[in-house]
């Protein structure tokens, strides 16, 4: 089989369909060929071929071509130069060497490095300002005080912040389309406006069922258990059952709709679900029984009060002695008209926690 030589372009027969060379020199000239780079002696300027493997010494790049170049080279030593930084005169160490110390090469870098960068205006002040070329686009201040003064003046409300991401919806109400941001719009219900939303709650209404007293009531929401904040505070009394025997809930609502949510000793207004009073028995419960629940929930020893409140009066009746040699004897007879009573009464109702 007759090919061609790649290096010297000869033919030659060969057995093998992949000869590429007519003998070991060809193939070995071939590959010293190419691991040869262009290099350009400093001292002569003549172009040569030299190993790749042969352009760098220790981290250095080649510089002449020949011992012979390298003798002819002017002495380094003898040139001297201005610093870029500071203007004093200096000999170089090596052939690049611009600033006279490393605190001025590095300085000399960081300043072309700064002369690299980007330009932009300050939005506030006008002062132009070199930044990163990441964030040409994004910075609009040359500084957090031009920042704060400029969003002072001009608060950026809406589509004007920039990371306002509008979401377009349909008002529920009027039927307007408007733009929200995304966490303003992941209810059920959306409304261009608070009129809007006012006029759709005095119209939509739901009937809903109250589970406490089986009232029939109207709401703005779908689902609503409790027809006011009473029955949602007399919802853990459903079991008549309780510790407190089966009148302590037929109390509880009386005084409720008689008093209403205030505290009696500090006189605090309590309407809110997470902040609801307690039922606090003047004289406590344990001193009467379970069988003479009847006259332990009378609305004559009961009292509302915060939880604040109700820490400070609990040990009051505990601290007078009295009452275990009164009850010891049994059960007396009109104890909620007594002087005891009363002393512990105005105690209590004269307690600031």
């Amino acid at each position: 089989m007759v090919k061609v030589c790649e290096y010297c372009n000869k033919e030659f027969d060969s057995r093998r369909s992949k000869a590429r060379f007519c003998g070991i020199d060809c193939q070995n000239s071939w590959q010293r060929l190419r691991t040869k780079v262009e290099f350009i002696c400093e001292a002569c300027g003549e172009t040569k071929l030299i190993n790749k493997f042969e352009l760098y010494n220790n981290g250095k790049k080649r510089q002449y071509c020949s011992r012979k170049c390298y003798g002819n080279a002017p002495d380094i030593s003898l040139i001297r130069r201005n610093c870029g930084v500071c203007g004093n005169e200096f000999t170089p160490t090596y052939k690049d060497q611009v600033g006279c110390s490393y605190k001025c090469s590095r300085r000399l870098v960081s300043t072309r490095a700064m002369d690299r960068r980007p330009t932009i205006v300050c939005k506030y002040c006008g002062k132009e300002v070199k930044v990163k070329e990441c964030h040409k686009d994004s910075q609009l201040f040359c500084s957090k005080e031009c920042d704060t003064n400029w969003r002072r003046e001009n608060p950026l409300l809406g589509p004007d912040n920039p990371c306002y991401k509008p979401t377009f919806s349909t008002c529920d109400y009027c039927g307007t389309s408007f733009h929200r941001s995304e966490s303003q719009v992941n209810t059920d219900t959306v409304f261009c406006s608070i009129e809007c939303k006012s006029l759709y709650q005095s119209v939509k209404r739901h009937q809903n069922t109250c589970i406490m007293c089986g009232k029939e009531f109207l709401s703005a929401k779908k689902v609503k258990m409790y027809c006011s904040i009473i029955a949602y505070y007399l919802r853990y009394d459903l079991d008549p059952t309780n510790k407190y025997g089966s009148t302590f809930l037929k109390s509880k609502k009386q005084i409720l709709l008689e008093r209403g949510l205030t505290c009696q000793v500090c006189n605090k207004e309590m309407k809110t679900e997470k902040n609801l009073p307690d039922l606090h028995h003047i004289i406590p419960f344990r001193y009467f029984g379970t069988a003479n629940h009847e006259i332990a929930n009378n609305i004559s020893n009961l009292i509302l009060a915060c939880r604040s409140c109700h820490k400070s009066i609990e040990p009051i009746a505990d601290e007078l002695l009295i009452l275990d040699e009164l009850f010891d004897k049994g059960l007396p007879e009109n104890i909620y008209e007594s002087q005891i009573f009363r002393s512990i009464k105005s105690r209590i109702t004269t307690t600031s926690p």
